[in-house]
């Protein structure tokens, strides 16, 4: 049950992505492509007192990834940066993929080590993960 409930929140997301937008104001713009196709994700996320205010992106990327971007837009809004590189560990991420169960296990670990990864270049602290690390 909690499984196709993430895959009904990921479809609805992929459908009615709401947070697929260049904001008119951001403070990190993170850009990284794909594996597989290779389409460009470009993340737009404001920042306020170290906590998430804003979290958008564009892109030329597949269904998957769009509502797995849309999801963690929603997950990640008003989290202090810290806490989600402390939560959105290589531990979580696996337990995502696993409640997920679709056969797109390295699109879905991409979206969060891009996410990671903007966070990293926000805070400067010289850490870029790579999705081959898992």
């Amino acid at each position: 049950m909690v499984q196709e409930n993430i895959k009904d929140l990921l479809r609805n997301n992929a459908k009615n992505p709401l947070n697929r937008y260049k904001p008119s104001k951001y403070n990190l713009e993170y850009s990284e492509s794909t594996i597989g196709c290779g389409a460009r994700i470009i993340l737009y996320i404001n920042i306020i007192d170290e906590r998430i205010d804003i979290f958008s992106f564009t892109w030329d990327a597949g269904i998957v990834t769009v509502g797995l971007l849309n999801t963690i837009s929603d997950m990640i809004d008003g989290m202090i940066i810290e806490d989600v590189l402390k939560k959105w560990n290589w531990e979580f991420i696996e337990e995502y993929v696993e409640a997920i169960g679709w056969n797109k296990d390295d699109e879905i670990r991409f979206c969060f080590v891009l996410t990671r990864n903007a966070l990293h270049k926000y805070l400067w602290d010289g850490i870029i993960e790579d999705i081959d690390e898992l």
